[in-house]
């Protein structure tokens, strides 16, 4: 099983470049000591994620994992939980008129599956089978999303990611099985970082990682 490991960082997934043994051999595709597995850093957002996907992304993967840190919006999720996101969408794409937000879906512009996607099946992990499942979306600009555009959601949002969505469009568009994992840095509507916890988000998260690629290459 050939996996590309996805993530818009290297501090997110820093434990794993260690225990993958990775070398950089293009600016942003590593290669591991795993032969089955590669890496690929995008850079932050859409833009990024979208254009080194299109790049690296091929038919030579059987899965893509996206792995990184996320805002979320329910408080009932604790910081450095791992949760598998099994939506998500571009939730901005829409028209502002006269400061009221309409999704482009209401105006007929675009199509749902156009917006929101779906993890493409799920692989035999235990690991990840054990994960809180959740709804993501990915936007542009963190903690300043529109109350209006939340409320016009298909479905109640768990997490935010910039990148998460843009994956998951460039897999189903190529036919590749993906799924998306992301360790809770903060809750969306803190302004104050003091209160985020991003070392133990990225720890929570490797230790996750790891034993999913473990399951997935055995």
């Amino acid at each position: 099983m050939k996996i590309l490991l996805v993530s818009a960082t290297a501090l997110e997934i820093a434990p794993t470049l260690s225990y993958l043994q990775t070398v950089c051999n293009e600016k942003k595709l590593y290669t591991t000591a795993h032969p089955h597995i590669d890496v690929l850093i995008t850079g932050i957002g859409i833009p990024a994620a979208s254009y080194y996907l299109g790049k690296y992304l091929n038919n030579s993967y059987d899965w893509v994992i996206n792995a990184g840190i996320a805002g979320c919006f329910q408080s009932d999720i604790s910081i450095g939980e791992v949760v598998h996101v099994s939506q998500d969408g571009f939730v901005e794409l829409g028209k502002i008129q006269n400061g009221v937000f309409s999704s482009f879906i209401e105006k007929q512009v675009m199509r749902k599956e156009d917006i929101y996607f779906e993890n493409t099946g799920v692989p035999g992990s235990q690991k990840l089978h054990s994960l809180l499942k959740v709804n993501g979306i990915t936007v542009n600009t963190t903690n300043n999303l529109r109350k209006e555009v939340l409320e016009k959601l298909s479905y109640i949002p768990h997490t935010e990611s910039m990148e998460g969505a843009a994956v998951m469009y460039a897999c189903r568009q190529e036919n590749i099985p993906c799924l998306q994992i992301r360790s809770i840095s903060n809750y969306v509507e803190e302004q104050d970082t003091k209160k985020w916890n991003i070392p133990l988000a990225v720890n929570n998260l490797n230790e996750a990682l790891q034993e999913i690629l473990k399951e997935l290459s055995a």
